[in-house]
């Protein structure tokens, strides 16, 4: 999909319009062995300033978690999002590319444009792609059920961690890590600061979790939360070699 997608970015970038999104879906052939496979495919690319252009914007371009952050969305949607994991991949096309797994098969790829890609397509701008297998998804969508339980009526709890961890450590070995930790209250895990620099040592980076907790039958007390994330805690620290940073 990703031709036909840079050559409407093209054109549009040639007329002034730099802040764009857009998706196609169609049909894709894949060579698997001696035969050839056809999919219905859902193409995505982003590229230009994160925000419409207004006197209160900023100037920030949109990058590879902005678009992360719209297929999770998607994933949501369809129920699916508590399935998936994301894990690195070379590719011709794309730098930074991740193949996104749903109960651990393959149903989609994302990644930066490479620079080669783009000067071809006569693209002057980044830009971030992703390609969705439609039947794969439909078929995990098929395969479970839908359970609906009444809206908590006690309040979620947050807390933060900071932690230094080695420069190979991924957010996703961290989020799987912590609900297996904590399997009955935590209800989200997110990463909101990431540092790199010289004031860490060599090989590490430190990221920022939060972390929210609630229980759908009572208010939480200091002691629960205390001991859940200590099971967290512990899991990094045993499974990462993660150091909480004060």
């Amino acid at each position: 999909m990703l031709p036909g997608l840079l050559g409407a970015l093209a054109y549009n970038l040639n007329r002034q319009k730099r802040d764009l999104r857009f998706f196609e879906r169609g049909r894709t052939y894949n060579k698997e062995g001696e035969r050839m496979v056809e999919r219905e495919t859902l193409g995505l690319v982003i590229t230009g300033r994160r925000e419409r252009e207004s006197w209160r914007s900023t100037n920030d371009k949109v990058d590879l978690f902005d678009l992360k952050e719209e297929l999770e969305v998607l994933l949501e949607r369809l129920g699916l999002s508590e399935q998936v994991s994301w894990e690195p991949l070379g590719h011709a096309l794309l730098d930074q590319a991740c193949t996104m797994l749903v109960k651990g098969r393959a149903v989609g790829v994302i990644g930066a444009v490479r620079k080669s890609a783009l000067k071809a397509a006569d693209v002057s701008q980044p830009v971030q792609f992703a390609e969705l297998d439609e039947q794969a998804l439909l078929d995990a969508c098929r395969s479970r059920t839908i359970d609906f339980t009444e809206v908590p009526r006690f309040p979620t709890v947050r807390r933060d961690l900071s932690l230094l961890l080695e420069q190979g450590v991924r957010f996703e070995q961290l989020r799987k890590l912590a609900f297996n930790a904590e399997r009955k209250l935590l209800r989200e895990v997110d990463l909101f600061d990431v540092y790199q620099g010289d004031k860490l040592p060599a090989g590490k980076k430190s990221y920022a979790l939060s972390f929210m907790l609630q229980d759908a039958e009572k208010t939480l007390t200091d002691d629960q939360v205390d001991k859940a994330m200590g099971r967290i805690r512990q899991a990094f620290e045993k499974e990462l070699g993660a150091e909480l940073r004060s």
